[in-house]
């Protein structure tokens, strides 16, 4: 191996670490991003029920949530007042609905906006929800 050869490693060695150095500068760190929250799920009235509540400010980002359904009912869930789905009619009982966690958020509300389960009777929905307040 020649000089010019040396030369060419060397730049191009030079140039990976740059490359590093520059991603891991942009990626935020573990310390600054909102640590995760974890809120139980117990809904039991028909209607609006706030499983997150809202901060003023700030989103609800929802990483991982487990819906668990005891008797057929109607669910949706919704941003304050907006939907973030549309409504699961008629969710069979001893059924439960699961996102996983991704690493990505599954629903994110708008600023200042609760996180809402309306249910259409008033049978026991429980679960818990992964979440973090951005």
């Amino acid at each position: 191996m020649n000089r010019a050869d040396l030369e060419l490693l060397c730049h191009a060695e030079m140039a990976k670490r740059a490359q590093r150095t520059r991603k891991k500068q942009t990626e935020p760190d573990a310390a600054q991003r909102p640590a995760y929250r974890h809120a139980i799920i117990n809904a039991t009235a028909s209607g609006a029920n706030t499983l997150v509540p809202a901060v003023p400010g700030n989103r609800i980002a929802v990483y991982e949530m487990l819906l668990w359904n005891t008797q057929q009912n109607t669910l949706q869930l919704l941003d304050g007042q907006t939907p973030l789905t549309g409504p699961l009619t008629n969710f069979p009982a001893q059924t439960g609905l699961l996102f996983n966690f991704t690493g990505a958020p599954h629903f994110v509300t708008s600023p200042g906006n609760p996180l809402v389960l309306n249910l259409a009777q008033s049978q026991p929905v429980t679960g818990y929800v992964r979440y973090r307040e951005e």
